[in-house]
């Protein structure tokens, strides 16, 4: 939710119900973000430049990096959800990949964003060229960007506003994530862990190949560790032997982790199993092959709320 007082910084958008663009100067009374989103479908969608003003590395192979918003006032209104496209030139050619924000929507002055650097393919150089092209990218160079895109957009307390506006309460949301697939869980993860009056509990089952490619791995710890009635997560490593300090799994994920991630549900409820099964949404964001396993996992655990980033 966006806090009193902050200017939402749109991007990109145009407004269906005026012919006019909203400036980036508009203020809170206005209009709302919320209602922006509401309409977000019949927008029409044009690019913005937003500089970059720092970067850092998460992992060996993954950055974040933080762009700067026009004024130190402004918020970037990217609702938890919610993703941008940010467009290059490269060999000539204009590309522009996805990205989702793992900045929380009020930020004020900055948002963020993580990406994976992938190697040269020598087969197909141009595959991960894209990332490539991002991490050559230097402080202080201006990127044109546009959004936000995508099919919901967390509200608050455990609302998601779909983008054919109707609005659902979710009181459980199951997160499956794969390496950099994290990043559109995290917003969300921050979000309602902030939200000290949402009941919403949040189940990540979050698979990588070995311990040095967890991204936001201590701050999802002292999530667990600090709110395990509202927030159950399972980590898990599938290249590596086992290993000291590392406390939670290991192997691809499968119907038995969730189960197991969730038995604490099948132990509350066992004589609801509708009702938490109907105010259940499922997040899944990973490789192609992750997301259709984790999909038919979820699908015989008898969830059909099911979102694919």
């Amino acid at each position: 939710m966006i806090r009193n007082g902050s200017l939402p910084f749109i991007i990109c958008f145009r407004m269906t119900v005026t012919t006019e663009f909203v400036s980036l100067k508009m203020t809170s009374t206005t209009t709302t973000f919320n209602e922006i989103q509401t309409h977000f479908d019949n927008n029409e969608v044009v690019h913005e430049n937003v500089e970059l003003v720092e970067r850092t590395s998460c992992t060996h192979d993954v950055r974040l990096y933080r762009f700067k918003l026009p004024n130190e006032e402004h918020v970037s209104g990217i609702m938890p959800g919610k993703h941008i496209r940010i467009a290059g030139q490269i060999n000539g050619k204009k590309l522009a990949r996805k990205y989702s924000p793992v900045s929380e929507a009020d930020l004020k002055g900055y948002f963020e964003v993580v990406f994976k650097v992938y190697p040269i393919n020598e087969q197909d150089p141009s595959l991960g060229s894209f990332s490539r092209y991002l991490d050559s990218v230097p402080v202080g160079a201006k990127l044109p960007m546009s959004g936000p895109f995508g099919k919901i957009a967390y509200q608050g307390n455990g609302s998601v506003l779909w983008n054919d506006g109707n609005i659902k309460h979710y009181s459980i949301i199951v997160m499956i994530a794969g390496g950099t697939g994290i990043t559109p869980m995290i917003q969300l993860i921050r979000s309602i862990m902030r939200e000290t009056h949402c009941s919403t509990k949040i189940f990540l089952l979050y698979t990588n190949k070995t311990d040095k490619d967890v991204i936001f791995r201590d701050e999802l710890e002292r999530y667990a560790r600090t709110h395990p009635e509202k927030f159950h997560m399972m980590l898990t490593l599938t290249r590596t032997d086992k290993i000291d300090g590392w406390s939670h799994t290991y192997g691809r994920i499968n119907i038995d982790m969730a189960r197991k991630l969730l038995a604490v549900l099948a132990e509350s409820s066992a004589n609801e199993t509708d009702t938490h099964h109907s105010s259940t949404l499922v997040l899944i964001c990973g490789r192609n092959d992750m997301n259709q396993t984790a999909k038919k996992i979820c699908q015989e655990l008898g969830y059909n709320e099911i979102h694919v980033y």
